[in-house]
Formats: C-alpha cells, structure tokens, sequence
C-alpha cells in the first residue's frame, strides 16, 4: 500500500474467490478472467467448485497494474507469501472461470451480487418482553448480604478468570499498556502516542430479558465502558450468533436484536465495518441464547491518567453517576430459581449523549478509577474495585431502590458509572459535572462513601475485610474448575 502498487484489494471471506471476485468486478463496473488451476493449493486434488468457495484465513484478493506486478511480487517473496497471478481484468462484464485452458463458466457478476435469492423468514413484530410492574419487585430476596455477596464473587458466573490469562503473554509486541485484570484492552498506537481501546459487548442475560434491548446494550455497554476510561466509540465488527431461523421466534430475535444494534451504532455514529452471522446453532432442538456479540474500538488523545478498575489511594471518594433506563433482578447463586425480570427501555439518544458525556468528564478532571455497575449491581462491583490492601466505606442513600432492602444492592441499574477522584478534587469533580452536562439531561451523581483501607463495608448491610473478598474472588475458580475447564 505504501508504495502504491494495489489498484483494488479485498478480503477473501465465506465462499472464498466467489464472493470476492464477483463482488470487485459488480462494484467496479468491469468482468475478470480467472484460471483457477493457477490459484496456489495445499490440496492438489481441490476441483473448481472446491477452489471458488473454500475459506482460508489470510488470503487477499488484488488488481494492480501489469508494469507494477515485478515490484509487488518482490514484497511478497521478502516475507516468504504467495502471490500468483491467476487472471486479469477485462472491460466486458462477465466473470470468464478457465479450468487447464477450458472455459467452464460465463456469467455476468450482478447475477450474484444483486440479483441473489434473498431468504424472507416469516418473523414477529418484536414487543417488549417480561417486565415488572414496580421497581421493588427487581429486588431480590437476601437475609445476608455479605453471605450472599460471598457466593457471587465464588459462583461460577462471578468468579476472577485471572487463573486463565496469567498463563499467557499479555503484552505481546510491547503494545499493551493495560493488563487483563482492567475491563478492557488499551494498546499504545506507534508514533502518535495515542491510546487504542478495543472492548468485547453483548452480554446474554440481558439478551434473554429482551433481544431488542440485548441488541442495543451490545454497544451501548463497552462503549460506555471505555467511556469511563476517556475513549471515544469509534466503530464496531460483530459476530452474530443465533439458532435456527426457520424458527420464527428465533428470527424475530434476530430482526429485535440487529435493528436494535444498528439503532445504538447510529446514534453513536460508530459504523459496523465488518462482521459475520453464524446461523443454525441448535442442538436437539435447543437453540443457543441469541448472541449479537461485538468488538467495539475507541480511542484517546494520550496514555496518560487513564483511570483504573480498582481502588489505588486510601481517602479518595467514590460517586455514583446514573442515567436511569432500565432495572433488573440478576439470576445467579441463590437467585438462580427467579425469574429475571425488568423494568423500563433505553433511550438510544438519551444514552449516546450519556457516554459522549461521561468521556468528557473523564477527560476534563482527575478521575483515577472508574468502573461501569454492570451484573450482580453496585456491591458486586464496588466489591470487584477491591485490593487486598484497599476498599471502602458506602453509605445508604437514595440511589437504591428499597433502601430498607438489602437486596437493592445486588440489583443492576442499565446504566451506572463508578467513579472515583482524591478528596482535594472532589468538589471541583461534583461542580464539573454539573457545568459540563446538557440542561435536559437526565443523568444524577451521588457521592457514596470513600476508599479506606483493608476493610469492606457497606452502612448497615456488610462488613468483611478486604481479604475475605478478594480471596473468594480469586479462589473461586478453584472449585468450579472441572465446568469451567
């Protein structure tokens, strides 16, 4: 590319030549001619039909200009690649497929590109799925909420992967400024000294609550995430995972899920520009949980003061930033025998005004830690925020649902922001938030209580040290490692 010897690329994706060769003569206008007993095999048996629609990974398509072909062939030869000459652009649109000199196929490319059979799969209108009709009734039932608190942070959905990714190397390339313990990646770009954010979205509880609001959290989610980092979303690849779509119920949740995905890239102008969809994942009848799943990419102007995950200086104060969409009641541990219910939608450009917001709180004050509330709600996560040495006092307040509960505090709120900022800089934080959001906005801060260290609590609900919970965090795996294995 840099020393301008392509005239077009393309990647070689499902059906391998076909697609990529038939979509580059469409687009340009123009036909090929291409000899497929010249196009380079690890299977010298492979027939034609074989050698145009098989995948592999890594092959390139490219037109460059015969004067130039010496020169690109020599920068494949550097790096010891294949690059075979295998046909030729002609101005009449047809697709010319040679076989050892045998002309064995003449069509014109729209035929398949724009005039391919487009399945119709009868689906349903999508309508809001189970939803409560209180917002007490999204608070779960617990007696004990530091027993309860305990098992979440051991239970195989809560438990540290650290046991998984401590046995790899992390920084591969030298590239990795954060390690696997932060929420998301942050890899320094060359030369520019910028910040790269890439985070993974969809999560499928919430999918199983409502595919429509599934498919937009799949962005919204990570993009918030990295938010509360200072990335701005800049565009998304996604992989979509669903089961049989001759299923009707299965294709209206593919319909719910992607409109409300596509909604949610609009209003965050972050284009999907690649991506897959894997179809008929089913076994005995059962079909997967639908899965939009995401890779989401953003970026920030520097690699410094990006916030952490966890508590890092005793005294700092924690604040709660909420914009208020949807509730839940989680289902894990002791919770697993409830229904999973909800309340409330999302408001795709109420939360894209919210992330934009948050980055630029971010940016524009000292925030050294911050954390998106997401499953098992704000004392799972502040628990999660804990070091063996570090955690925090947290006090009752109107940010809860039932404060009288003790079960509000394992309720998820869609969407809540963590945020935590040393004690000179805290009321410089709390006035800065209320310069820098919209007048119309929607969003409310609370200040919850400060780090402090060794212990754990939560006013009237909880008291442990901090050791107690990092150690069920971290030895969780230990016990649930044959499923997880």
């Amino acid at each position: 590319m840099a020393k301008d010897l392509v005239v077009a690329i393309q990647d070689m994706g499902a059906a391998g030549l076909t697609s990529s060769s038939f979509e580059m003569a469409s687009k340009g206008g123009v036909g090929l001619k291409l000899h497929l007993d010249k196009v380079p095999l690890r299977d010298a048996t492979a027939t034609p039909e074989e050698i145009l629609l098989s995948e592999s990974q890594e092959r390139m398509l490219l037109i460059c200009r015969p004067e130039k072909l010496d020169e690109l062939q020599a920068v494949f030869k550097k790096w010891d690649l294949d690059a075979a000459v295998i046909g030729e652009v002609q101005k009449e649109q047809l697709m010319e497929l040679y076989w050892h000199g045998e002309k064995i196929c003449s069509v014109n490319p729209d035929l398949l590109v724009e005039s391919a059979p487009v399945y119709e799969r009868p689906y349903k209108k999508w309508k809001p799925q189970v939803r409560a009709t209180q917002r007490t009734q999204l608070v779960p039932s617990v007696e004990n909420l530091k027993t309860t608190l305990l098992e979440l942070l051991s239970d195989i959905s809560g438990t540290s992967r650290k046991w998984i990714y401590k046995q790899y190397d992390q920084r591969v390339g030298a590239s990795t400024a954060r390690g696997c313990e932060e929420n998301f990646a942050v890899l320094r770009l060359p030369d520019s000294g910028r910040a790269l954010g890439v985070a993974l979205g969809c999560r499928p509880y919430v999918m199983r609550m409502d595919a429509a609001l599934g498919g937009k959290d799949a962005l919204f989610y990570p993009a918030l995430e990295m938010a509360a980092k200072g990335f701005s979303t800049l565009a998304v690849t996604d992989c979509l995972n669903f089961g049989n779509p001759e299923k009707s119920e299965v294709m209206s949740e593919f319909v719910a899920a992607v409109e409300g995905l596509s909604h949610a890239c609009h209003s965050l102008d972050a284009p999907v520009i690649s991506g897959n969809v894997s179809f008929y994942n089913e076994t005995h009848e059962k079909n997967v949980t639908s899965t939009p799943a995401t890779g989401v990419v953003g970026l920030r102007d520097s690699l410094e003061n990006i916030p952490y995950s966890q508590f890092k200086t005793s005294g700092q104060q924690i604040y709660l930033l909420r914009l208020n969409q949807f509730q839940h009641m989680g289902q894990v541990g002791e919770f697993l025998q409830q229904q999973t219910v909800s309340t409330g939608d999302l408001n795709e450009t109420e939360m894209a005004e919210f992330t934009r917001f948050v980055c630029k709180l971010v940016n524009t004050q000292p925030v050294r830690a911050s954390r998106v509330v997401g499953k098992f709600g704000l004392a799972y996560n502040l628990a999660r925020m804990c070091t063996s040495q570090l955690g925090c006092v947290i006090h009752k307040g109107d940010f809860l649902i039932d404060e009288s509960q003790q079960g509000s505090w394992l309720s998820e709120t869609g969407y809540e922001v963590l945020l935590v900022v040393d004690k000179i800089d805290s009321d410089k934080f709390a006035k800065a938030w209320s310069q820098l959001r919209s007048p119309h906005s929607k969003d409310q801060l609370w200040r919850i209580g400060e780090v402090v260290r060794e212990r754990f609590v939560i006013e009237g609900a909880c008291d442990m040290s901090t050791d107690e919970v990092v150690r069920a965090y971290e030895a969780g795996w230990n016990q649930h490692f044959k499923s997880l294995a």
